[in-house]
This record gives structure tokens, sequence and C-alpha cells, in this order.
């Protein structure tokens, strides 16, 4: 049941979004982001050790990729071969060709049920401070989705549900802070035991299975540069310790003026 939030600063230049990751206790523990380089594109990422997959990467072209399993849809089954873990798709697409959110939404366009080795999932990309893409992937079909409300959830169950309390706790914020969530709000709220009761609850507490960590990355340009941080904070944000255990960086040049 993992939560993707994000807030778009144009004033400052500047995007930032924060990432709950929850899964089952018996779960073998993720790694925390490292670097990796393939075809020439360099990029950070978790790692999960289960599947050698990632649910989040950052590259040196500005483009950051999210996904979040779909619960509710079907699996893989119009495929003829062995599923594949979803968080190797985005280990996929954050280096393919040029690192490019172009080349992303081409390839993923392109994609038919007889070609998706991937069980249901949303895949939510970022590129500098433009609004984000979704393709929503159920199984049977893929559907592109721009711009889509903020957060994205996945549930295990009561999707709707919990999708609406959720998103609840982002509109309180927004009216709150007058329709620009600041950083640190956006953080506290993947933190709390809100909404209530569990399992709605963004920081969320169960016997089987729980939020495990937060992955927090904040895209700031320049006219001459783009900085791209990440940073991931270990355990449940209920109980201590919960910390930033990993924190990586990748400033990248580009030509004044380009437009992100």
């Amino acid at each position: 049941m993992c939560t993707l939030s994000w807030q778009r600063n144009p004033s400052q230049n500047e995007l930032y979004l924060v990432f709950s990751r929850d899964e089952m206790r018996v779960r073998v523990k993720a790694e925390p982001p490292k670097f990796f380089s393939r075809n020439g594109i360099r990029y950070m990422a978790p790692v999960d050790p289960q599947g050698e997959g990632t649910w989040i990467a950052a590259n040196d072209r500005g483009l950051i990729l999210c996904l979040l399993n779909d619960y509710m849809g079907k699996s893989a089954a119009n495929y003829t071969g062995e599923s594949k873990s979803r968080g190797l798709l985005v280990r996929k697409l954050i280096t393919l060709e040029d690192g490019s959110p172009e080349a992303v939404r081409t390839y993923m366009n392109r994609q038919s049920a007889a070609s998706m080795p991937y069980n249901p999932f949303n895949l939510v990309a970022f590129s500098g401070l433009r609004e984000p893409e979704m393709w929503h992937w159920n199984g049977e079909c893929l559907e592109t989705i721009p711009n889509p409300p903020m957060p994205v959830v996945s549930a295990g169950r009561e999707q709707d549900k919990t999708q609406r309390l959720r998103a609840k706790v982002f509109d309180q914020l927004r009216t709150q802070h007058g329709g620009l969530i600041p950083e640190s709000a956006l953080l506290h709220a993947h933190e709390q035991a809100e909404p209530k009761p569990q399992p709605y609850s963004i920081a969320m507490e169960l016997p089987d299975k729980g939020t495990m960590s937060i992955t927090k990355v904040r895209l700031q340009h320049t006219e001459s540069e783009l900085r791209v941080k990440m940073e991931y904070l270990g355990g449940s944000p209920l109980y201590k310790p919960y910390e930033v255990i990993a924190g990586l960086s990748l400033t990248i040049p580009k030509p004044i003026g380009t437009p992100l």
C-alpha cells in the first residue's frame, strides 16, 4: 500500500517528491540507494534484492521514475512467457536510449498485452519541472494518464477508499498552505498514522506489513545546471530508529536557457 506525493514549486525552480514503500515484513530488506551506470547514463536508486529491481530511480538527465503495484489488476495472464519483476522495468527505462522522458513515452506507448511480462502497475514519470505522466497497466491494457492526480496510492484492498482517504490529507495540506505544500509538510504527511484507522494511514502499520522506508527526491535547476538529490529514510517512520541512511546527489550541467 505505497504512497507517492509531489509538489512542483515553479517560483523556486524545484520539484520535490516523497515515496513511502509499504511491504510485507517477511520480505528481504531493501538496499539503500546506490549509483549505477548503463548506456552512458548514470542513475541512483535503492534496490530490492528479491527481484533486483527498484521502485524509484533518478538519472543524470533529470528523469525520475516511480512504480507502484496495482493489486486490483489481473496477473500477466496474456503474456506467454514467465513474468518479470516490475522493478526491473524501472531500471530498464531509466537508461533507455538517451535516458529522456521521450524515450520512455515511445517505449511505453508501443507496448501491448502480448509484450508486457509484468503484473499490474502504475508508472509515474517526472522530467524537470514538467507535469508528470503516468502509465497504468492493469494486466490487460495499458493506459496513458497525463498529469495524474496526487497522491498515487497502491492498496492491497479497498483501493478506491484508501486513495480517497489519503488524498484528503494532501487536500487539507494544500488548503492550509495556500495551494503549495512545503517540502517539510509533504514529508511529515508520510510520517503520520493518518488518516485513521489503519490500514488507511499513509504511515501504515499492521502485524504482517507496514511502511518500511521513505525515499525523498528533490530536483532544482538554475540557468546553468540541474541538481537532483535522493535521500533514503530506512525503517518505519512510526518507530525508532528511523533516519536518513543514504543521501546521493547528481549535478548535471545544461546549456543556458534549456527548458525543462
